[in-house]
């Protein structure tokens, strides 16, 4: 039989570290890159070509320079972001494959427990997969942690990794303060993570801590021990899928 859900959690395993050497490149490419603008003069005016018959106006190198500090932190949090989405993939992926487990008869889904779901009498479309697409839609928008929880529930019953689950928890509510909030922390943030400081590194991998109000700043080291926990969560839960189907059943 065709196991979904450890093709899934290898496809992110391997995705993981393909994003993590491009990270990597990318800062080398940087790096590279600002040698050579801090060698060029001031005076100098630049016309990026930025598309087709589309030219910007001259800049001075001068403007340019002053962004050279911003540009890796941006990229830093593309790439967190990245990770956030390939695990929110993965848990869909996931999901999706339980209900059809529950559905098949191969297993069941008790641990989603009771949900209320539509169903249109008006359409002639089948309504075990008008429940199935339902619950899919729910579950996409449920809030990370809940969405986390019911998996973990699943592939992990014991609650192995705790530290490296909350510390995936905080990276995913952490990218949505840097989505949407400037990367400025607020008291909801605090709030989900059930806590009043939390503990991110700097470029040199040293721990920098941050309070409500602070600005954060995304660092590779950050994204290496993301990345690790997330890793070693996904390794737990490989295992608990091999013991999936065990005492399960109708």
């Amino acid at each position: 039989m065709e196991d979904v859900i450890k093709e899934k959690i290898d496809e992110l395993i391997y995705n993981l570290g393909s994003l993590f050497s491009e990270l990597l490149s990318a800062k080398t490419l940087y790096d590279i890159g600002r040698v050579n603008i801090d060698s060029i003069s001031n005076d100098i005016c630049i016309s990026p070509i930025v598309g087709p018959d589309l030219q910007i106006e001259p800049i001075h190198i001068s403007v340019v320079k002053k962004y050279k500090e911003k540009y890796p932190h941006f990229i830093f949090e593309v790439y967190h972001g990245k990770v956030v989405q390939l695990l929110n993939n993965l848990l869909d992926d996931i999901f999706e494959q339980l209900v059809k487990f529950h559905f098949s008869g191969q297993r069941v889904f008790s641990e989603l427990k009771k949900q209320d779901v539509k169903i249109d009498f008006a359409t002639d479309t089948d309504h075990n997969i008008q429940i199935k697409d339902n619950l899919q839609k729910d579950y996409s928008f449920k809030d990370f942690t809940e969405r986390v929880r019911i998996i973990n529930k699943v592939l992990n019953p014991s609650n192995n990794g705790n530290t490296e689950l909350d510390n995936v928890k905080m990276n995913v509510i952490l990218r949505n303060t840097v989505q949407h909030r400037n990367n400025i922390l607020d008291e909801y943030i605090f709030s989900k993570l059930g806590r009043s400081e939390i503990h991110l590194q700097n470029d040199q991998g040293e721990k920098v801590s941050y309070k409500k109000g602070d600005q954060i700043s995304i660092s590779i080291p950050d994204i290496h021990l993301f990345i690790r926990s997330l890793l070693l969560i996904i390794q737990i839960w490989r295992k608990g899928n091999e013991q999936l189907f065990t005492g399960s059943g109708f």
